[in-house]
């Protein structure tokens, strides 16, 4: 099990989305996944029609107005133990994401819990959601719910989808952390390979062994390996078997890189965000 942090719109505590939104939490919590669950929200001076001078000199009253609110929003949709109103230098997802990731760690937090509205077109492409932004910059591991749509239907015990990347295969800090979640929740592991069309599928084969003994090491239970061949692309083909198996995560890993790549040149992980409806889980060689 898992303590989460969840962040929660201050803005945004009404409405199908948050209705969704909850309803994911709360199967979760009903599935062992978190051990315990905390709120934060984060404010900035762009959230409100009013002068910089006067949102300065009357946060303390915003912030505990927006902590009441919070409260009342939540109370009874699921279980948590506090609820924390964070202030943010600037509107930017990238500032928001870091205030967010250093409470988190800072409570010791395994995780941190997001909600995506699921955004198309060209600004989301140009300017990433919070949640995009969370998954490729933030120190610590990112769940994002897809909160366009309700829980829909879940294999009736949990499965995770893991892709697997042959030139950055999971970490033994990412295989840990996987497995230990797998075994507190029951889940059973769902190894992907996607294999280029003309390329041997031996070494797939090979790759997957390996990294299903890893994880059967780690103390993961049922562990099962596929070779899918790629279509349209790697990212389509994971959202799709993710989707077939009703899974209840579907997983990436991605090795450390330089804050500018995360960034802007996207991934693999980015893509299959967009793609998938299912619960997304990032891990990152540096978040664990």
């Amino acid at each position: 099990m898992k303590e989460a942090l969840i962040a929660i719109d201050p803005m945004a505590l009404e409405g199908k989305s948050f209705e969704h939104f909850c309803e994911r939490i709360r199967l979760f919590q009903e599935r062992g996944f978190f051990s315990e669950a905390s709120i934060a929200s984060v404010i900035h001076s762009a959230l409100y029609a009013m002068p910089n001078h006067f949102f300065n000199a009357h946060k303390r009253e915003l912030a505990k107005e927006i902590q009441i609110g919070v409260k009342r929003a939540c109370k009874d949709k699921f279980q948590f133990s506090s609820v924390r109103v964070l202030e943010s230098k600037s509107s930017t997802n990238e500032e928001m994401v870091e205030r967010l990731a250093r409470h988190g760690k800072g409570l010791g937090s395994d995780l941190l819990v997001l909600g995506s509205n699921d955004r198309k077109g060209l600004p989301y492409w140009f300017l990433g959601s919070l949640s995009e932004t969370a998954s490729l910059l933030a120190p610590i591991p990112i769940l994002i719910f897809k909160t366009s749509v309700s829980a829909g239907h879940m294999s009736r015990s949990p499965r995770f989808v893991i892709g697997i990347d042959a030139a950055a295969p999971p970490s033994a800090s990412d295989i840990t952390w996987l497995a230990d979640l797998a075994r507190s929740t029951g889940a059973q592991l769902e190894l992907v390979y996607v294999a280029p069309a003309k390329k041997a599928k031996a070494d797939a084969r090979k790759i997957l062994q390996r990294q299903s003994e890893l994880f059967k090491a780690k103390g993961a239970g049922v562990v099962r390996a596929t070779i899918l061949t790629e279509t349209r692309s790697i990212a389509h083909a994971v959202a799709d078997f993710a989707e077939k198996q009703d899974a209840w995560l579907i997983v990436t890993t991605t090795p450390k890189r330089t804050k500018t790549r995360r960034l802007f040149l996207g991934s693999r992980a980015r893509h299959i965000l967009a793609l998938t409806k299912r619960p997304f889980l990032n891990l990152r060689g540096e978040t664990l």
